[in-house]
């Protein structure tokens, strides 16, 4: 977690700098590949993945955004399930025009789905486009419905590993009660459970840390990676390490502070009055 490895330097980095030459190297191979031959749907699909959000590549002088290139590779495969779910990705809240069809992320979701129904990252990603709906909103997927909740356990099942599929289950069982729980391939669990998976898996998620942190009462623990002892103002100091913005996370990390009784977030101490202070701006 954030809290037991700080920020210090990887030595790794050389290894790290080298990768990233690599993947420099092998995107700019599809893209001469595409010049020469603009028919390669796996060439379109490599680069609309692998290029930099929000930037553009050059074909044969014409500038293709991540969406373009995932609109060229259904062109050539409409069934493509992972365009699908990359068309998704790049058209959220919006709608995208497919062979003189509109769709809207959601519909991109369940295109993938419909294709490849255990792709767990766009079962997750169906889900969240549920958020903001109200209680009950389902969305149909091969002629049956499924709600927010649904879409994450199906995420879960088929990738017991997806960080973001446990943390939507924690926050939307937790929706229904800090006793609530929900069951995940014949097994229940909590609303705290759900969070300490998500944070186990992605220790870098600052949301899934507060809300684990807001799963514990005074001097309540939990044993995370093993043999780590983890309260609640661990929980919102990590989520301070990934984020120093976030008001909330120094809000609660404050209600766990005796006067006089410092916390370092970022190598630097903050008094309970100035982790107050940070909580209300």
């Amino acid at each position: 977690p954030p809290s037991a490895h700080g920020d210090e330097e990887d030595d790794g980095d050389d290894e790290e700098d080298d990768e990233e030459d690599e993947d420099v190297k092998a995107l700019q191979n599809a893209i001469d590949a595409l010049n020469k031959d603009s028919n390669l749907h796996h060439a379109w699909l490599y680069v609309g993945t692998n290029m930099e959000e929000g930037s553009t590549i050059s074909v044969n002088d014409v500038d293709y955004t991540e969406q373009q290139c995932f609109l060229k590779v259904l062109e050539f495969d409409p069934e493509n399930p992972n365009a699908w779910r990359n068309l998704g990705v790049t058209t959220e809240g919006s709608s995208v025009t497919v062979n003189g069809k509109e769709y809207t992320d959601a519909q991109c979701y369940v295109k993938t789905l419909e294709v490849e129904p255990e792709d767990s990252d766009a079962w997750y990603a169906l889900g969240a486009t549920l958020t903001n709906n109200s209680t009950g909103a389902t969305v149909t997927v091969s002629d049956k419905p499924y709600t927010e909740q649904e879409c994450y356990i199906q995420a879960a099942v088929n990738d017991p590993d997806n960080a973001k599929a446990w943390y939507g289950l924690g926050v939307t069982t937790g929706a229904r009660g800090a006793d609530a729980t929900v069951t995940v391939d014949g097994e229940d669990h909590t609303v705290q459970d759900c969070f300490m998976m998500s944070c186990e898996l992605a220790a870098r998620d600052a949301k899934a840390w507060y809300h684990l942190g807001n799963t514990l009462t005074g001097d309540d623990t939990i044993t995370m990676f093993g043999d780590e002892e983890i309260d609640a103002q661990r929980c919102y100091l990590n989520a301070l390490e990934v984020d120093p913005e976030y008001t909330l996370a120094w809000k609660n990390v404050a209600k766990t502070m005796e006067d006089g009784e410092p916390v370092m977030v970022k190598g630097e101490d903050y008094t309970r009055e100035e982790c107050q202070k940070k909580g209300s701006e």
